[in-house]
């Protein structure tokens, strides 16, 4: 299966690679930007099944994947980014994020990873999967007296 996506990322050199790694691994890109404006207005006119966009490019990869799932909900967006923040994170996967991967992560597995995404499997560096188990373990937390910064910024209906 042939992948098309629009890569987002300021940076033309980590844009130029994530192409190649893309493209080694079957993947078409469709285009390619570096400002939440241009990814918005390329996944709207490209409509890709991925949407690869980089967290911490002007105006804001986070605001981007919240535009791109309202817009073109059939847009899956993976953030590809080199923060490990638990806000972005956080904020990413409520803006409608299918994955989140660290640009640490080998370059090559990029391809399979969209490839589980479209499967309809999320895709997750996996030092971030323990950050995501304890924040829902977070009220038992609580309960034993530690506390999860990220928690508190949970309103009781995320909590449900």
């Amino acid at each position: 299966m042939t992948i098309r996506v629009v890569i987002a990322d300021d940076h033309t050199r980590t844009r130029g690679l994530i192409r190649e790694s893309l493209e080694s691994n079957g993947c078409v890109v469709c285009g390619e930007g570096s400002t939440a404006q241009e990814a918005i207005a390329l996944a709207i006119e490209h409509r890709p099944d991925v949407a690869l966009l980089d967290v911490h490019m002007p105006g804001s990869g986070i605001q981007a994947a919240s535009a791109i799932t309202r817009a073109a909900p059939e847009v899956a967006v993976v953030m590809l980014t080199r923060s490990a923040e638990e806000d972005d994170l956080f904020d990413a996967l409520r803006a409608g994020a299918a994955g989140y991967l660290l640009k640490d992560a080998d370059p090559g597995g990029l391809g399979d990873a969209l490839r589980r995404v479209l499967a309809g499997e999320g895709a997750l560096s996996p030092r971030l999967l323990s950050r995501i188990l304890d924040e829902f373990r977070a009220p038992k937390r609580r309960r034993l007296g530690r506390k999860s910064p990220a928690a508190d910024r949970l309103s009781a209906r995320e909590w449900k």
